[in-house]
């Protein structure tokens, strides 16, 4: 788990991004929202949360494109075809490291690039069940 930091950190330009690519990114903004129980909105330039932090992101269109692309895949693989890339409203389940379900709001246009993250907090880790299968009951709940 890493340890808990401002939303400017894990932005940061600074940071190695060509190595841990456009999923190192995402997976750095889901445990953002799931570490500060908070809502992230990136439109534009700029991502905010509803906890008060708003950092302006350097990062090319391509990049804001390429992180909706991935949450509309992890949107599609919790229930097929949910989505298209280019737009919609889906969910997904994550373990970060409480398993948490996010609800994804998203444009991914040329003309339009937003995107909005609520997560929702399932289950805390127990000794007495598996990570796995903690994963299994909460994408069996989604798909429900």
């Amino acid at each position: 788990m890493n340890a808990v930091r401002t939303l400017a950190q894990v932005v940061h330009p600074d940071r190695n991004w060509r190595e841990m690519g456009v999923l190192g990114l995402v997976d750095e903004l889901l445990a953002y929202c799931c570490d500060h129980g908070c809502r992230l909105s990136w439109q534009g330039g700029q991502i905010a949360t509803d906890n008060g932090e708003s950092v302006a992101v350097a990062f090319p269109p391509s990049v804001h494109r390429a992180v909706i692309a991935r949450v509309a895949a992890l949107c599609n693989r919790h229930r097929s075809r949910s989505v298209s890339p280019y737009g919609g409203q889906g969910e997904f389940v994550v373990e970060a490291p409480t398993i948490t379900r996010f609800r994804a709001d998203f444009a991914n246009t040329p003309d339009e690039q937003r995107l909005e993250l609520v997560p929702t907090m399932i289950e805390q880790p127990s000794a007495a069940t598996s990570s796995e299968g903690r994963l299994l009951a909460a994408q069996d709940e989604l798909n429900a």
